[in-house]
């Protein structure tokens, strides 16, 4: 229910844990994504940073490549230690780095580092997201199409505008409209007729094949 700075999509887990999302069509000019391009987002993924837990990410999609960013959150993986992070740049990534330190006016290089590390950024168009959404989608209901169109219709029903009459709720839609619960999630998929896969442990999946891999020593199959 409280407001937060990267707003996108905002996915709440159980345990925790959240993803804050920011989708952009393309960069301006068609380019690739750049500090100072994503300035403003990446300002308040920061701020953001700065107040939430552990377990927190921040993911941006894009159909325009971010080089020199994904570069620098490889950096922060392989990097053992803070100055072995700063040793692995390129030169474009310091230069670009160091903008942003400035920006944010923190000299802290391990908390920049962590930052760096619960970023990610996903180069896709939207053409291959509405492939792949379907592909994941039935790997967790049965009737992928079916709940995939469910899902579409009640986040439709989530954002219409109700009142045409009143040009600031027309403007700005209420927070509440956008949240949507694992509880109301299932709710529409059950109303649509869609059955969620359980889930199973690897070890339940291997006693099952190995159950019925036997069976052909005791008897002939049907095949």
């Amino acid at each position: 229910g409280r407001e937060v700075p990267v707003d996108d999509i905002v996915v709440h887990h159980k345990n925790g844990d959240a993803v804050f999302c920011q989708c952009k069509v393309n960069s301006p000019g068609y380019g690739n994504w750049t500090f100072s391009s994503l300035r403003e987002d990446l300002l308040k993924a920061w701020k953001q940073f700065l107040c939430a837990s552990a377990g927190q990410r921040f993911v941006f999609y894009s159909a325009s490549p971010f080089p020199v960013l994904t570069g620098i959150i490889e950096c922060a993986r392989m990097a053992e230690n803070d100055g072995e992070f700063l040793s692995l740049m390129s030169a474009k990534a310091k230069r670009e780095y160091e903008n942003f330190r400035q920006t944010v006016g923190e000299q802290n290089e391990e908390r920049l580092r962590r930052f760096f590390l619960a970023l990610e950024f996903r180069n896709i168009s939207l053409e291959q997201l509405q492939k792949e959404i379907p592909l994941r989608l039935r790997r967790q209901v049965a009737g992928g199409d079916t709940a995939l169109a469910a899902i579409k219709e009640k986040i439709r029903r989530m954002a219409a505008r109700t009142d045409a009459a009143d040009a600031e709720k027309r403007r700005r839609i209420p927070e509440k409209k956008f949240h949507l619960t694992r509880q109301s999630l299932l709710d529409t998929l059950a109303t649509a007729g869609c059955r969620v896969t359980p889930l199973r442990s690897e070890e339940e999946l291997k006693r099952y094949v190995e159950k019925y891999s036997l069976r052909g020593t005791s008897w002939p199959r049907d095949i």
